[in-house]
């Protein structure tokens, strides 16, 4: 079949009911949710609306540790009252043991921003350097050294195929 702009139609667009080459057609692109029910149980929602599909996304982004931006907001408002009275535990002899750790504070997403800047002026191995000397000065963990890595490199190959 011969679309009206003059390219054939792929067969399985005809197969679809479709009558004119994707070029040509009117339907607007459609959006994907992700829908994580646990670590390993994700799927994705096809959505036909892509703005729906922006906004829910957007809402679901992570803003800290457990914590969604869509949820933020009403966070606030459902707790404004006033504070709970916090419990005391009855103190226990100091141990030779560690108790805790304070977590270490880093700035991943701007070391991964400026990896990402260096990476597409300068190159994959500036970027590599860089995210080296953050890792050396404790800017980001060992495992966020290599998933940013990891994340450049496969921008990288997108960009060049």
């Amino acid at each position: 079949m011969i679309c009206k702009c003059g390219e054939t139609v792929h067969p399985v667009r005809i197969g679809m009911g479709y009558r004119t080459c994707v070029d040509c057609s009117t339907e607007k692109k459609w959006g994907v949710v992700s829908v994580v029910y646990h670590k390993t149980g994700n799927t994705v929602e096809v959505v036909k609306d892509p703005e729906v599909a922006a906004r829910v996304n957007a809402m679901s982004m992570r803003t800290g540790f457990g914590v969604l931006k869509g949820m933020t907001g009403n966070y606030a408002k459902l707790n404004s009252g006033p504070a709970k009275p916090v419990e005391t535990l009855p103190e226990k002899p100091i141990t030779d043991r560690v108790l805790s750790r304070k977590p270490i504070e880093t700035d991943w997403v701007r070391v991964g921003e400026e990896a990402t800047e260096i990476a597409e002026s300068y190159g994959i191995e500036a970027a590599e350097h860089h995210l080296q000397k953050a890792r050396d000065e404790k800017r980001i963990y060992r495992l966020d050294h290599e998933r940013l890595l990891e994340i450049i490199k496969h921008i990288n190959n997108e960009r060049t195929i």
